[in-house]
């Protein structure tokens, strides 16, 4: 759907350009040599702070519809870009280690909001092509944040100052929002990706929303995903780098090459992915992460181990936007806003928990682990998809109450 005003199409860019700066935050896995050399930690230390994260990203993210609909969509960005602004300066000035995890939970808190507001607005005002577009500029400001980092080693700069700059410039989100408060729509009242009511639609309670098996199998799969994603972008540098000896410019290269490869597909893939259907398009990528994955694993050549990393995050690309701007028509129109709240809630859990699994794992076995353990939770994700796909499931999703959905 193409915006019909100046009005729409602002917001949509800056919808956009606010992805951009989420991408931007994910320093984590290119800093983490240095953070844990900084306070004398051990590998799964990371797990701490990707769960603090997590905590209140999780939080902020299921209370996302609740603060839109009190506050207004403009308000509620202004407020949790200026909570994320406050955190990421303040993780930089972290003094110690558990004061930079206790932090963590704010600066998670900032993004949950973004994240599922923006996606909840997109699904509701537009497509599967914008929400697409819109994780492009997510992967967009992932593959700049390590060479951004890395320059700054190269520099002579510590950690510490990525962490700073990158807060600073959440500053412009914050202005940007300020200007264009009113300019946001309400939720669920006009135009939207899927035919909808032009009154609005009666808000289900959580419990309604939970009552739903596919609500659940939704969440189960959000989990997965994400922990795909985040356990491939947070320790393939340490993987290449401390594992396989590869040099630290190249391997911070080639994380910045798995994030790039994440947004050029959901350029491409979002082009194409109303022609082929949703269906196909997430069952043929998530077996695409699979033989990704594989490659992974394999120690003797590493240009493919590289490709293999590429190949994940051109895979995993369109999986995230695609399943969100599907979840209207596979939950109804009154669950949806729950539903991406509880969605996106899961993301956030499974991008800490099962990194951090990981890195425990890598500690107790060695970081070899790492290929291995992403090809499992890939399969894993693709069984929970085609179960999402078996007709009992689509049967249950109009229990009495629900809106139909497409």
């Amino acid at each position: 759907m193409t915006p019909k005003s100046k009005t729409g199409f602002s917001v949509l860019l800056l919808s956009y350009v606010a992805f951009v700066f989420l991408g931007l935050d994910q320093l984590l896995g290119v800093a983490w040599p240095f953070i844990r050399r900084d306070f004398v930690l051990e590998q799964d230390a990371m797990g701490a702070a990707l769960l603090s994260g997590t905590l209140g990203y999780m939080f902020a993210s299921f209370a996302s519809g609740r603060l839109m609909t009190r506050l207004g969509v403009g308000p509620a960005m202004i407020f949790s870009s200026g909570v994320k602004l406050l955190a990421l300066v303040a993780l930089g000035a972290a003094p110690g280690w558990w004061v930079f995890v206790g932090i963590g939970f704010f600066s998670g808190a900032g993004s949950g909001v973004v994240d599922a507001g923006l996606n909840t607005y997109i699904a509701t005002h537009y497509g599967p092509r914008q929400l697409n577009w819109l994780h492009a500029c997510f992967g967009l400001g992932a593959t700049v944040a390590p060479l951004i980092i890395t320059q700054m080693f190269n520099w002579g700069l510590v950690w510490r100052w990525s962490y700073v700059v990158i807060g600073l410039l959440q500053g412009v989100m914050v202005v940007a929002f300020v200007a264009t408060r009113s300019q946001w729509k309400p939720l669920w009242r006009t135009e939207a990706a899927v035919p909808v009511p032009t009154t609005p639609v009666r808000r289900m309670s959580y419990r309604e929303t939970l009552r739903l098996p596919l609500v659940w199998l939704g969440i189960a799969l959000f989990f997965v995903y994400t922990g795909t994603e985040g356990a491939a972008g947070n320790w393939s540098y340490t993987l290449f780098y401390e594992s396989r000896g590869v040099a630290a410019s190249v391997a911070g290269i080639w994380v910045s090459i798995y994030w790039a490869a994440l947004t050029v597909g959901r350029v491409v893939l979002g082009l194409v992915i109303e022609r082929i259907g949703a269906r196909l398009t997430l069952r043929l990528c998530m077996i695409g992460t699979i033989v990704g994955a594989l490659l992974i694993t394999q120690r003797a050549v590493d240009w493919l181990s590289f490709l293999g990393l590429a190949l994940v995050g051109f895979a995993l690309a369109p999986i995230f936007p695609t399943l969100i701007a599907e979840t209207p028509g596979r939950v109804g129109n009154e669950h949806a806003p729950n539903a991406i709240g509880f969605e996106v809630g899961a993301a956030g859990i499974g991008i800490a928990l099962l990194p951090g699994l990981a890195g425990i794992l890598a500690r107790n076995i060695g970081l070899e682990v790492i290929g291995p353990f992403i090809v499992v939770i890939a399969v894993l994700a693709l069984v929970l998809h085609e179960m999402m796909l078996l007709p009992r499931w689509s049967r249950l999703k109009t229990a009495p109450g629900l809106a139909q959905g497409r």
